[in-house]
């Protein structure tokens, strides 16, 4: 094939850039630099507190405007669409965002729970009664030193109903919380809040299995970093704390037929994930 051939079939041939028509500035903000910030409408202020202090809008930090690149983004300043320009942005960016979709914590939090789960319902005796005496809930009075029951009984439900809506909260909101904090701190707050939630039960109740303590601590977790720095969506912080603080309320005044909700545990997560989100450090 010739070399008129090639370009001819190349989906990006050479032509003026379709957002800068060919200019190569910003149709932003013109080649200033910065325009007005959209957050604010340019106030540098987000109405007042309870005591009439103006809020500093976090997104321009007061400035009223934010930064904006005087290069058109489509093209980089050349005012020209090329094949060659199309395949440098492809390359710079294919690699980090795969990376950073990998949401591996949470994934790893449902293959865990997935395979005790079956193991127990599927297994033959006495290996299926062996695995769940190793994941029941921490007894103090009767086995003091077994204290890894404080965080193995966060991967052992009651009945298919309680293992599906865990893990359909840890897929649905536990995708959203590890994309902002990342896997390792994702899967920190999870353990820290399913050993504090196992230890409430335990010395404040009888004791319970599930996930949900650690799924509380991160859910209170992501509205902390949403109200401490702004990070994540509004909107999905407080839908996160709505819900959990309606399973609060269930749990504690309202009984299913004798369904018992582990009200210690989640209230043990959740002040877990609190404390962590306004005690650590930003990174």
């Amino acid at each position: 094939m010739s070399t008129e051939q090639k370009n001819s079939s190349s989906p990006f041939q050479d032509k003026l850039c379709p957002r800068c028509k060919g200019s190569g500035i910003c149709t932003d903000c013109q080649g200033k630099g910065f325009i007005t910030c959209l957050t604010c409408s340019g106030k540098g202020t987000l109405g007042t507190n309870s005591k009439g202090i103006p809020l500093t809008c976090r997104s321009c930090q007061g400035k009223k405007v934010v930064p904006c690149p005087k290069e058109c983004p489509s093209c980089g300043g050349t005012g020209e669409i090329s094949s060659k320009y199309q395949d440098e942005i492809a390359a710079k960016y294919a690699t980090p965002t795969i990376k950073e979709k990998t949401l591996w914590a949470s994934q790893a939090i449902i293959i865990i729970c997935t395979v005790i789960y079956l193991a127990v319902q599927f297994l033959p005796f006495p290996y299926n009664r062996f695995l769940y005496e190793f994941c029941t809930p921490y007894a103090p009075s009767r086995n003091p030193q077994a204290i890894w029951h404080l965080l193995t009984c966060a991967f052992l439900h009651v009945d298919l109903l309680h293992f599906l809506c865990n893990m359909y909260c840890t897929h649905i909101f536990g995708q959203e919380i590890e994309s902002l904090c990342g896997g390792k701190r994702f899967l920190g707050i999870f353990i820290l809040g399913a050993v504090v939630g196992s230890l409430a039960s335990s010395f404040l109740s009888s004791g319970g299995i599930g996930a949900s303590g650690g799924l509380f601590a991160l859910g209170f977790a992501y509205w902390g970093f949403n109200k401490r720095w702004g990070l994540g969506s509004l909107q999905t912080a407080n839908s996160i704390l709505y819900s959990m603080l309606f399973i609060l309320f269930i749990g504690w005044f309202i009984n299913f037929g004798g369904i018992r909700l582990d009200n210690f545990a989640h209230l043990g997560g959740g002040l877990t994930g609190i404390i962590y989100a306004f005690t650590c450090k930003k990174s």
